[in-house]
């Protein structure tokens, strides 16, 4: 969460939410050689003219690091996000 933007307005997200129509997409990666974790996502209308992103690098001991938890960490900023706009 160390990176946050939004379009303009969000009102017509919060809309799409409570209609069931946003949709949420994430993504992670791991660096081996740096031993490092990070992760983008972003909740979006269908239009994508009204939408929240964030992501950064994934918190954690280095001998923790791998995909599955930069996977996991996009899908935790989903669930704070939707979380934040409720």
């Amino acid at each position: 969460m160390s990176h946050l933007t939004s379009s303009d307005a969000i009102s017509p997200l919060i809309d799409a939410i409570k209609e069931g129509d946003a949709i949420c997409v994430s993504d992670g990666s791991y660096f081996p050689l740096e031993k490092v974790s990070a992760a983008a996502w972003i909740i979006s209308t269908e239009n994508e003219s009204s939408w929240i992103e964030g992501g950064g690098v994934i918190p954690g001991p280095v001998d923790e690091q791998n995909s599955y938890r930069s996977k996991l960490g996009g899908l935790v900023g989903i669930a704070t996000g939707l979380n934040c706009l409720k």
